[in-house]
């Protein structure tokens, strides 16, 4: 899932992602990925299996409104 944070000046990506979090690879090789394919750097957070909701939202903008 995908989150979009921001106070008005600058926007934040954080791509959230269930999986193992022993994994120290994980959040290295998601942080890569993203840079060379889309372009834009994200802050990774990996969850515990389960964590994250299943309501069909795979983008979800959290930005203040400015």
């Amino acid at each position: 899932k995908l989150f979009v944070t921001g106070d008005g000046k600058t926007d934040d990506i954080i791509l959230r992602v269930e999986g193992p979090k022993d994994d120290p690879q994980l959040p290295v090789n998601l942080k890569n990925t993203m840079r060379n394919v889309l372009g834009f750097e994200a802050k990774i957070d990996i969850c515990a299996m389960g964590a994250l909701p299943r309501d069909g939202r795979l983008i979800v903008d959290e930005r203040k409104a400015a």
